[in-house]
Order: structure tokens, then C-alpha cells, then sequence
């Protein structure tokens, strides 16, 4: 049988020769493939610390050629990228390149902590999570020992007893669930998910832009979890989602006007568009209407 797996040699991208070969014009294939092999691949898997100028100068390309391409990957859902992080994320990478052991994956932590905070590195420990849940319980206890932001690890270090305990008024039913542990299945909110409003905000959507999104969807609940952490409200929602649906309904733009575009990282830049919802505004990327001229070879 065939196997669908070939080895490379990452090393290529500095060999004398192949430098040496004629380059590809800028598309969304070879930026796939310079993600998965390049230098900054090395550490976590599909996770990487690399700056769009930093990713396009090793490539050749412009700092808007590079745009166009990571566009590419991102509408397909291939790829994720916060430039002002300097993070890339790409969502499938644990399917194929998850630790090889329990010891593995609580090594990760080290490199974990070097990444910049931003949602993506949420996203990427939230695909480690359902990874060490699928595996069992070493890999979950390997999670909870390295990546202590995850659940409260029971470790080396052990608590003096209280000599007057308080019964858990909610104990968890099943402790070697991490979801349970997890609110928003990411941590760290002080709010749980059923008092988020996902129901008026998407309806709102919808409302504005005609179109059927569901507010139960998984990916979409996931990016308002992730802007009400960062204590965006119901106001703020309705603003972004307002103005974006004024500028670009009817507009080559239109097709973005769905959650995982406005209710992205790109949130906050939106909110903060000045003037807000006029003609004129940034679009999906600060300087989208040269990007797209680049792009159609005007």
C-alpha cells in the first residue's frame, strides 16, 4: 500500500542549489508549504512565532503579496494569523504531528510559554486539550502537570489539611473530564458561557447581513468566548457588526461578513475604526483596498 507520508529534509530552504532555482509567483500553495517545513516550524506544531515581514522576506515576496496568500489559507480555514502577535496557527497540525507520548507533551510547556498571548495560542492549547482527552489519562495528567494554566495541577506540592473543610456545593462529576475544568472549554473566564447573549448576537447578524449563521455553532461560540474575555459586550457587538455590514453589503466584501471575519482578532480593530462605519473605513486588513488592486494586478 501507498503511503500518503514522504520525508523531507527541512534543510532545503538554505541549500545553495535550491536557492538557486526559479521561484513560483506568490500563491496560497507554496506559502502552505514553506509553513509546514520553513525554520520556525521547529518547537510546537502549528504554532509558530513569525512576523509577516520576517515571513515574507524569507519567501521573496512583498509585505502584500504575503497578505494576499495568508487571505487565502485563512478563508479555507488552513491557517490563522494575528501579525500583531507575531503568531501563526495552523488548526489541523496536532491531527497529524500530536506528541508521541505522555513525557512529549508536557515538554511542550516550555515552548508554549515563549508563545505571545493572543487567541490563537488559546486555540492551539484548546486542540491539545481534546487531543490528551482522546489519549487518556496519562496524557491528561501530563496536560495538567505541564500546562498549569489548564486545570489545577495536583503535583509535588501538597497543601496542609483544613481542619474545618466546606463540602463542594458542585462537585465535578467526572474529573478526568477537562472540559468540565475548562469554562469555554479555554479557561481563565470569570463568566460562564449560558450567560453570553450568543443568540441576540448572531441573530443580529443575520439580521443586518441576510444571512443563516447558527448561533450553537462550535467555531462561532468559540470567537465570542474569546471577545467576551476580553470584555467586549453586547454594545460592542452590536456596533462592529452594524458598521461592517453597512460598508461592505453589496460590496466584493460581502462574503466576510460572517463570524469567524467579525467576531475574530480582528474585533478590536473594528470597534475602533475611526470614523466607525463610514465609507472609507479599514477594511478586513488596514490597507485591504491596496491588497485587493495588488491582488486583481491593477
Amino acid at each position: 500500500m501507498k503511503s500518503w507520508y514522504r520525508p523531507i529534509d527541512a534543510g532545503m530552504w538554505g541549500d545553495e542549489k535550491f536557492r538557486k532555482l526559479s521561484r513560483p509567483n506568490p500563491c496560497g500553495q507554496f506559502l502552505w508549504i514553506y509553513l509546514l517545513t520553513g525554520d520556525h516550524a521547529e518547537g510546537l506544531p502549528g504554532l509558530y512565532i513569525i512576523g509577516e515581514a520576517a515571513l515574507a522576506e524569507a519567501l521573496g515576496w512583498s509585505v502584500e503579496e504575503l497578505r494576499v496568500a495568508i487571505h487565502e489559507l485563512e478563508t479555507l480555514g488552513m491557517a490563522l494569523a494575528d501579525f500583531n502577535a507575531r503568531v501563526i496557527y495552523l488548526p489541523n497540525a496536532l491531527r497529524y504531528q500530536g506528541p508521541d507520548n505522555s513525557k512529549q507533551l508536557k515538554s511542550w510547556d516550555k515552548a508554549f510559554r515563549r508563545i505571545p498571548e493572543c487567541e490563537l495560542k488559546n486555540l492551539w492549547l484548546q486542540k491539545l486539550t481534546e487531543f490528551a482527552e482522546n489519549k487518556g489519562k496519562p496524557y491528561i495528567e501530563a496536560l495538567c502537570k505541564g500546562f498549569d494554566r489548564v486545570c489545577n495541577s495536583k503535583s509535588d506540592r501538597v497543601s496542609p489539611p483544613n481542619p474545618n473543610p466546606k463540602p463542594n456545593p458542585k462537585p465535578n462529576p467526572n474529573p478526568n473530564n477537562l472540559k468540565a475544568e475548562l469554562p469555554g472549554n479555554l479557561g481563565g473566564t470569570d463568566e460562564p458561557s449560558q450567560e453570553i447573549p450568543y443568540a441576540t448576537i448572531v441573530g443580529l447578524l443575520n439580521e443586518k447581513s441576510g444571512k443563516r449563521f447558527r448561533h450553537g455553532t462550535p467555531a462561532t461560540k468559540r470567537h465570542i468566548d474569546a471577545r467576551w474575555r476580553e470584555g467586549h459586550r453586547l454594545d460592542d457587538f452590536e456596533a462592529v457588526i452594524t458598521a461592517k455590514c453597512s460598508q461592505w453589503l453589496g460590496t466584493d466584501m460581502e462574503k466576510y461578513l460572517r463570524p469567524q471575519t467579525l467576531l475574530g482578532p480582528k474585533f478590536e480593530g473594528y470597534l475602533n475604526e475611526h470614523p466607525l462605519g463610514q465609507p472609507g473605513g479599514a477594511s478586513l486588513y488596514p490597507d485591504m483596498d491596496e491588497l485587493m488592486e495588488a491582488g486583481n494586478g491593477n
